[in-house]
């Protein structure tokens, strides 16, 4: 139904290489203006007459705001982006689900899920939905093509490793335990080998994938109005890159149904009920790492 309506132009093959900007005001704030992007190789320009829209995601909108001048300063100044307004936290404080397995082996079929019966073993996951754990992301060139450095941090908060290591050992305890000790065996993984927490730590190690539900690479506070951001007018993000927390749901459906339509609604109250002349509050980024905040 939206792409009929005449307002609406979706362009394909086509990539946000930048934001552009006013000249920066008095009180050190720019002001957004519209985009840069790149379409089959042709370089073009998009101008906004109210607002920008980023929601480029986890990675893609902190990549763009890095690419637009708008981020830690001695990243952009590294790979020679001209810095337009100094954003330490941009990229940074990064959030991931985390999750282990712990398999067993099974004696004949045993019933799964319904009528679903599956010969041979069992799985037993333990995810980590609410890490303490940070991770950072930085662009190393001077192009949205080229992939920004993640540095994932897994387990560097010791709380972390605690969750899932306990986690798993109530798995091993319960498939020790009749009726279902009567039909699993031995673990095949982690195995029983592994049993102090030096070792359980170990394996964690090398035995974890991410479940690829990054956020907070753009974290903002409660009070903040609808995704602004802090020295920068007429650009809002609108993407789970604005959590201040990693959520312990699944993260797609909050991006795709409240969140937008909450911010979209902020967004119509500015321009419809106070006018295009009021300005955003200020923002702010909250450094878990060092408990600290720094203005967005």
């Amino acid at each position: 139904p939206a792409s009929a309506r005449p307002n609406l132009n979706v362009m394909v093959n086509a990539a946000v290489t930048r934001i552009t900007w006013a000249s920066q005001g008095a009180n050190g704030t720019v002001t957004a203006t519209g985009v840069e992007f790149s379409c089959n190789g042709q370089i073009g320009t998009v101008r906004a007459k109210r607002e920008v829209i980023l929601s480029g995601g986890s990675v893609g909108s902190p990549q763009v705001l890095m690419l637009s001048g708008v981020g830690p300063r001695d990243v952009l100044e590294s790979v020679g982006v001209d810095v337009v307004v100094e954003l330490p936290g941009v990229g940074q404080h990064a959030q991931d689900h985390l999750v282990s397995f712990s398999v067993l082996p099974t004696e004949g079929l045993v019933e799964l899920l319904l009528s679903l019966n599956a010969p041979g073993q069992v799985m037993v996951q333990a995810a980590l939905q609410i890490p303490f754990s940070q991770a950072g992301l930085y662009v190393n060139s001077t192009s949205v093509f080229g992939h920004p450095v993640i540095d994932p941090q897994y387990y560097s908060h010791p709380a972390d490793v605690t969750v899932i290591r306990q986690g798993l050992k109530i798995a091993r305890t319960i498939g020790q335990t009749s009726p279902l000790s009567n039909i699993l065996g031995n673990e095949i993984s982690s195995g029983l080998s592994v049993s102090t927490d030096e070792e359980w730590e170990e394996w964690l190690r090398s035995n974890s994938v991410t479940e690829y539900h990054p956020s907070s690479t753009c974290a903002m506070m409660p009070f903040e109005m609808g995704g602004f951001m802090g020295f920068v007018t007429n650009m809002r993000v609108v993407d789970a890159s604005i959590f201040p927390l990693a959520m312990s749901s699944h993260v797609r459906p909050s991006p795709f149904s409240p969140l937008p339509f909450h911010l979209f609604s902020l967004a119509l109250w500015r321009w419809i009920a106070h006018g295009a002349n009021v300005r955003p509050r200020r923002t702010s980024c909250y450094h878990h790492s060092g408990r600290s905040e720094s203005a967005w």
